[in-house]
């Protein structure tokens, strides 16, 4: 089983009855894809900052109701950034200088703040960022505040020392009512955030 379809039954697993996932880092859309064929009652919010990404996965899942894909990445703050491309793995782009590939492209991308994207409900997060997961978090701390919803993080190497050593995103799940279950999946560690009486 691929990686995306393994983390997308996990997903949908942790989805109620018309739920709603945000899909951050949506890449070309193959999580939000795997999701929506398993449970096409759920809404699905994608973001993904690299516009001809966000057009192929906008593609991808066009044939599915109930999904909007918004070409913006997540941070803390509102803005431009630079992403770094990788050239080898599309899904390896990062808004982080000190993880980019060495002479790789860059391109501008647009940033917001994911307490200032409107929703009503958010069941569960996927967060696949490339080491900007705890800025994503920062920028929803509210969300995450009123919701109170699954998040399941792609952590890559090196991820989890940022978090505690420039936002403290972890630390705070955990004063907040948050636990941590780890998941290996096809070689690749990631982290489920389970707030405490859910689950």
């Amino acid at each position: 089983m691929r990686h995306e379809e393994e983390v997308a039954s996990v997903l949908a697993k942790l989805l109620p009855p018309g739920g709603t996932l945000l899909d951050i880092g949506g890449n070309f859309g193959k999580v939000s894809e795997a999701v929506k064929r398993v449970r096409p009652d759920v809404q699905i919010h994608l973001f993904e900052p690299i516009q001809q990404y966000a057009d192929k996965a906008a593609a991808r899942l066009s044939v599915f109701s109930g999904v909007t894909v918004n070409a913006v990445g997540l941070s803390d703050a509102a803005g431009e950034a630079a992403i770094y491309m990788h050239r080898g793995n599309p899904g390896w782009s990062t808004l982080d200088a000190q993880y980019a590939e060495s002479g790789g492209e860059t391109r501008s991308v647009r940033l917001m703040r994911l307490d200032d994207y409107a929703l009503s409900a958010c069941d569960v997060m996927k967060i696949d960022a490339e080491y900007w997961e705890g800025k994503v978090l920062k920028g929803g701390r509210r969300t995450v505040d009123r919701f109170m919803p699954f998040i399941f993080c792609e952590v890559s190497r090196g991820s989890e020392d940022l978090w505690y050593e420039r936002v403290g995103e972890m630390e705070r799940l955990f004063d907040i009512g948050y636990q941590r279950l780890d998941y290996r999946m096809s070689g690749r560690h990631d982290r489920l955030f389970r707030p405490k009486g859910k689950g």
